[in-house]
């Protein structure tokens, strides 16, 4: 028994797996192997398949949002509860809870974030594998991506990326009707979080953080938060960092769906361009989205033209059955941009609520009212 630890130590010491965030590195005696992507994959899940019930399916969440909600929508609207009982779903990022609560809810759901760098140096044609009669299947790659931001910028005509991720993955299905599932508890929580913040029931959210478009400088948000102000409205942030740019603002960190909560009672939400937005279509009364060019992620994924990104990722070519009022600007230089000018184009674009609207047609047409009686009146005396 010693003898087998000993060995087992030895062994552990000359052979190491190692972990460095984008990949995985064999180590045997001073030699630096890379670890196959899906050599590693198929060993993993078939040890949680050993270790766990018998399911049909695995489906490994990788990052990307917006793309991430699509597809469990589509699994929840199309399969029945036993199916979906039959599949695991294997997060590799922190939101990837929030997002089933959200789409597909369902306890069978394990985390994984070892397993997030696979989908970096994934470069296998296909995206699911069998292992031991239970089928793997996994969301877009970076590979899948890449490609379609390749034929975004070298062609004038491309798919739009909510059709072109149906057509591309196969294995999932496109959903008829994106809904989040907001809890109770979500609910009460937010409202107590307002009601701490002061916050107004007259409010304005933004959205100023993104992962793929250039942000403008801080003063932009800080003089757009201060005009808003101005105006009457409070003005919140959906933010993960403090910083200048939400100072005359209320800071508001929370899970994706405080975030829509926080989203379904603003009056409107003005927002860079990011996969929150996606999440937020069909929950926000109104948005005005700001469309800037994407910067440069990595060798796969370089900077793409604003009017590009707007034209491939464009909310209004999102199919759903609540289609708030949304207005589109295209900005190619946001750091250079006349701040004046866009400022007011964005609180000019913003509507005044339905009740709002509804007193000004009633006040008008009692004013018609009023100019007919005295009309008549006169007539009558003359």
């Amino acid at each position: 028994m010693k003898m087998k630890q000993y060995l087992f130590s030895l062994l552990r010491k000359i052979f190491r797996e190692k972990h460095l965030g984008y990949k995985v590195r064999y180590e045997f005696l001073g030699l630096h192997i890379n670890a196959s992507p899906l050599k590693y994959l198929r060993r993993e899940i078939k040890n949680i398949i050993d270790n766990s019930h018998q399911f049909k399916k695995v489906i490994i969440l990788f990052n990307h949002t917006g793309e991430t909600s699509f597809l469990l929508s589509g699994l929840y609207h199309h399969l029945n509860r036993e199916e979906l009982k039959d599949i695991l779903f294997v997060g590799t990022v922190g939101y990837h809870k929030d997002l089933i609560n959200l789409y597909c809810p369902t306890n069978n759901y394990i985390f994984r974030p070892d397993l997030n760098w696979v989908h970096l140096r994934w470069d296998v044609p296909e995206n699911s594998f069998d292992i031991k009669g239970t089928t793997v299947i996994m969301t877009p790659t970076l590979k899948y991506f890449a490609e379609y931001e390749k034929t975004i910028r070298d062609n004038s005509s491309f798919p739009h990326f909510y059709r072109n991720l149906f057509e591309k993955n196969k294995n999932f299905y496109e959903p008829e009707n994106i809904k989040p599932f907001l809890s109770k508890q979500q609910k009460i929580w937010v409202s107590t979080k307002l009601k701490i913040l002061d916050v107004h029931k007259k409010y304005i959210l933004i959205s100023n953080e993104s992962a793929s478009n250039i942000n403008f400088p801080w003063t932009f948000w800080f003089t757009l938060s201060h005009k808003l102000r101005l105006l009457g409205y409070d003005v919140v942030f959906n933010t993960f960092i403090n910083s200048p740019a939400s100072s005359i603002g209320k800071s508001f960190f929370a899970t994706l769906g405080e975030g829509l909560e926080v989203t379904r009672h603003a009056e409107c939400l003005i927002a860079l361009r990011s996969g929150f937005l996606d999440l937020s279509l069909p929950v926000a009364k109104q948005m005005i989205v700001l469309y800037t060019p994407f910067k440069f992620r990595s060798r796969e994924l370089p900077i793409m033209t604003a009017a590009k990104v707007q034209k491939a990722f464009s909310l209004k070519e999102i199919p759903c059955k609540h289609k708030c009022n949304i207005n589109e600007l295209i900005i190619e230089n946001p750091e250079n941009v006349d701040f004046t000018k866009l400022i007011d184009m964005v609180i000019n674009s913003i509507a005044p609520p339905p009740i709002k609207i509804f007193r000004r047609i009633i006040l008008r047409l009692i004013f018609l009212l009023n100019n007919f009686r005295y009309l008549s009146f006169s007539l009558e005396l003359s």
